[in-house]
């Protein structure tokens, strides 16, 4: 819990910076404690938001380790064809 609290302090830092790079890290490790919590929906809304910025910004690290993410969190849920096609945009 104060794992997320802390986050949620960075991201508005973040915003009120404009630092979309840091902005991206920080929705990826939200992705991660929620995924580690079980909350794979919402983790999945962070990992398309840490996605556009990486595709806004041309970040092609930040990219690939989202479709790993997509795949993560899809075969969590039980949605092996969309974790397939995720996995094989990640590789």
């Amino acid at each position: 819990a104060k794992a997320l609290e802390y986050l949620k302090k960075a991201e508005n830092i973040r915003l009120a910076l404009d630092d979309k790079p840091g902005l991206a890290e920080t929705y990826n490790v939200v992705n991660d404690v929620l995924f580690r919590q079980g909350k794979t929906e919402q983790s999945l809304q962070y990992i398309q938001k840490y996605y556009d910025i990486a595709v806004e910004t041309g970040d092609l690290k930040y990219q690939q380790r989202a479709f790993r993410d997509f795949s993560r969190a899809y075969a969590a849920m039980g949605d092996f064809a969309s974790a397939y096609t995720y996995r094989v945009r990640y590789d």
